[in-house]
């Protein structure tokens, strides 16, 4: 594996880039990932706590940076710069967890009795992959059909529908945006007049509707409500 070497008696090298700090089975590693994966996948950000017995690091994902950061004798910030991405990282290192699953639940249960110990963690594993990717379908299936709803091109001054793509950015970040807000904001894009803009959202309302239930039901997903 690339960023998981030598695996044995309950200790292992993680390495980014040219970096490699130690990870101990007090963490369950595997799982640290696959919720570090999962959360940069919603934020865009992460951070990845390792207890190394005594001190311990943290992997530090921004959209566009990566640090590594130390607490072993004094704290220090190490920037990550030989890696092509924080999303391709994060990637890499989800895809290694989930293509060697027995291998990280063996190394896991070290210091453990018996074959069902690792079957356990085992299952646990691929209950967690389970939930991470339905939810990404789910996800992607609803940003399809927020993307595919068709609204009247009235306003001239724009090529593409500006107040599907308003609603359904604001909906994205989290934020319960409803009709006045979206109302306020349009005049504001290319000088469309107040009028205009009222005139607009009348035309589209059944649209509008649709595009604010998609994006509920969204936000339920990513929230892991259903």
């Amino acid at each position: 594996m690339k960023h998981f070497k030598n695996m044995k008696n309950g200790w292992m090298d993680i390495c980014i880039g040219e970096h490699c700090f130690p990870g101990s089975y007090i963490d369950d590693i595997a799982s640290l990932i696959m919720s570090g994966y999962e959360q940069y996948k919603k934020y865009r950000t992460a951070v990845i706590e390792f207890d190394i017995e005594g001190s311990e690091w943290h992997l530090v994902l921004t959209t566009f940076d990566i640090y590594i950061v130390s607490f072993a004798n004094e704290q220090s910030l190490i920037p990550v710069r030989d890696v092509e991405s924080p999303g391709a990282l994060i990637e890499e290192m989800y895809q290694e967890v989930k293509e060697n699953l027995e291998v990280f639940a063996k190394w896991q249960s070290f210091g453990t009795e018996g074959q069902k110990e690792c079957e356990n963690r085992l299952n646990d594993y691929r209950m967690q992959i389970a939930r991470i990717e339905g939810r990404g379908r789910k996800e992607k299936e609803l940003r399809k059909q927020i993307e595919e709803l068709k609204f009247a091109k009235e306003i001239r001054c724009y090529s593409k529908d500006v107040l599907r793509d308003l609603l359904a950015e604001l909906y994205y970040d989290g934020m319960r945006v409803g009709y006045e807000l979206a109302k306020c904001r349009l005049p504001f894009i290319s000088g469309i007049s107040a009028g205009r803009a009222d005139e607009y959202l009348k035309e589209n309302m059944s649209q509008i509707r649709e595009t604010i239930k998609l994006c509920e039901e969204y936000e339920k997903v990513e929230n892991n409500d259903c």
